[in-house]
């Protein structure tokens, strides 16, 4: 490509208010811009000296970015995370002996706090309630108090959901509802938390999943309970302070969200029967402040979706983010057999409940590289909406060695569903991948250590902190599980990766890309930016749209 030719092609453009002068030096600004790309000199994007994202934080777990936290001689698994504003983090799960909630507080090098509970644990105990587990949220208050919510009963075995307070130091808070401990019940049914979220005015919302023992079929369906800040039911939301909806014969929810304006996105698998031919779909509901359906989402505010490609079937849990324009993404395991090939599905909602596509695909479905079998194998078990708009995977996988198991695993993909050049290790061709795995048990030949990440949460220096169970700290097969957790670096928000290929046809050509780049520079925007471009038949960027969202999403531009 010559200066000539890309002049020319620069001054037979005609764009009203801009002189021959101005065209010039936008055709010498194009000309110098073009024979510098093959050195990469001119990349939009600058990126300051930092970690590389997705490498694990050497601050943390005295050096190596990961801890492994013994709370009992038995086993526990920790279910969730809170990353307090002193950079110090609770982690909250279940412990088996004794049966009940329990906690620790983590330094912010990952070294147990002495100053919270009894050497840094709390074992939670509130009588007459038998707390019984608890999911995904801890919550802390304003005033630094903590609430958290765990599945309980009552004598005589009545089961319901337990709001939890909190002091700083771990203690129960008496003065909270009845003892520190407030009370919701839907008779007669067992309840599987999901989710616990704060309304604007303060009321404590809870999603979860709620199972009807009948016979000859056991009934789930989706159910909430709000509270009022005291730690009273809210009488004002469903019936009685709950909600309870079914989809389908069995209506498995697993997350939930609450949209700024109060209203909540539940969403989980949904299918007709629990009969082994019965297929799974994505369902979702959304539930309105008065603890009602909101009928303007889906149909009569319900929406399936069927996630089958070829003769998939979907069999885990959905997870769920809302991006900041209103858009609902969720992401769960495919199945497909045989042979079992595991794969995340995607699905982006509008706000009315209809898919809008992500990389041309209603569901849209990516793996992460194969394990020695050759089997792709990835569980999601958290989704998390970074503050510019990435999604990050987390989940559990095995590696590809064949005495290996499960490891943490990560996997960063632009809010498009694009994957993110920027994040993971290296591969041989000195490009990332866009995922890491982490083994956080400590490396013993004999044995294959099992590593389930259950949680995760972004710190606010821009980290990211994940969560699980873990073989204890002596790494022999036969020890129990503990709480465990390893940090990450996500590089600075806001880095992309960005090139100058700007139709995708993995060329970078002055009567394309560079076109394109000059039109946006001067400011044109919708159609006018793609008319009488020469797009090759590799382009995967052949309209004003897609260019957009490839500007916005990896270049950072906001055009």
């Amino acid at each position: 490509m010559n200066q000539l030719r890309v002049t020319d092609l620069v001054e037979s453009i005609t764009i009203p208010g801009l002189t021959e002068f101005t065209m010039r030096r936008y055709s010498h600004w194009l000309s110098r811009a073009v024979r510098c790309l093959p050195l990469l000199a001119c990349a939009f994007i600058q990126l300051p000296a930092h970690a590389a994202p997705g490498d694990l934080d050497s601050s943390f777990g005295a050096g190596f970015g990961k801890a492994i936290i013994q709370m009992t001689s038995s086993s526990e698994i920790a279910n969730a995370v809170l990353v307090l504003p002193d950079k110090k983090s609770i982690l909250a799960g279940d412990c088996v002996l004794p049966t009940t909630v329990c906690l620790t507080r983590l330094n912010s090098d990952g070294s147990v706090d002495p100053t919270f509970g009894t050497n840094g644990r709390v074992f939670l105990s509130a009588p007459p309630y038998q707390l019984l587990d608890t999911r995904r949220d801890l919550i802390r208050n304003p005033d630094g108090k903590l609430t958290l919510v765990s599945g309980c009963s009552t004598p005589p075995d009545v089961e319901g959901v337990c709001l939890v307070r909190l002091l700083e130091n771990g203690s129960v808070d008496t003065s909270f509802a009845t003892g520190g401990v407030a009370l919701a019940q839907l008779p007669f049914y067992y309840i599987a938390l999901n989710r616990l979220l704060v309304t604007a005015d303060g009321k404590w919302l809870i999603a979860a999943r709620c199972y009807l023992q009948t016979s000859p079929t056991p009934v789930w369906s989706s159910c909430s309970f709000r509270f009022n800040a005291d730690g009273t039911v809210d009488q004002s939301y469903g019936i009685a302070g709950a909600q309870n909806n079914q989809i389908m014969t069995e209506t498995t929810m697993s997350d939930a969200a609450l949209q700024p304006d109060g209203r909540l996105i539940v969403v989980g698998r949904c299918r007709p029967s629990d009969a082994l031919s019965a297929v799974y779909q994505f369902c979702s509901q959304r539930i309105g402040t008065n603890g009602i359906l909101d009928a303007s989402y889906g149909t009569n505010g319900s929406v399936l979706t069927s996630v089958l490609t070829g003769n998939q079937t979907f069999v885990g849990d959905v997870r769920v983010v809302l991006q900041a324009n209103g858009r609902i993404v969720q992401a769960g395991l495919c199945l497909q057999p045989p042979p079992i090939v595991r794969a995340t599905c995607v699905v982006r909602y509008l706000p009315n409940g209809s898919i809008e596509p992500m990389q041309g695909q209603n569901v849209y479905t990516f793996n992460l590289p194969a394990d020695a079998n050759g089997t792709p194998r990835f569980s999601l078990t958290h989704l998390a909406l970074q503050s510019d708009g990435k999604l990050l995977f987390v989940g559990t996988c095995l590696p590809a060695s064949s005495n290996a198991d499960r490891d943490f695993c990560i996997a960063r993909r632009h809010n498009d569903g694009a994957p993110d050049a920027s994040f993971g290790l290296l591969n041989s061709q000195s490009f990332r991948d866009g995922y890491v795995r982490t083994a956080i048990s400590p490396g013993n030949p004999s044995i294959a250590p099992d590593d389930f990440s259950m949680s995760a949460a972004l710190t606010l220096d821009g980290k990211l902190l994940v969560v699980g169970q873990c073989v204890s700290s002596t790494g022999n097969l036969g020890d129990a599980n503990d709480f465990c957790a390893a940090r990450y670096e996500l590089g600075p928000f806001n880095s992309q990766q960005c090139t100058l290929d700007f139709d995708g046809d993995s060329e970078v050509r002055a009567d394309t890309d560079g076109l394109i780049n000059l039109r946006v520079m001067l400011g044109i925007r919708g159609d006018e930016v793609m008319g009488g471009i020469p797009v090759t038949a590799n382009a995967t960027r052949t309209s004003w749209a897609l260019v957009r969202e490839y500007l916005n999403t990896q270049c950072g531009l906001g055009v």
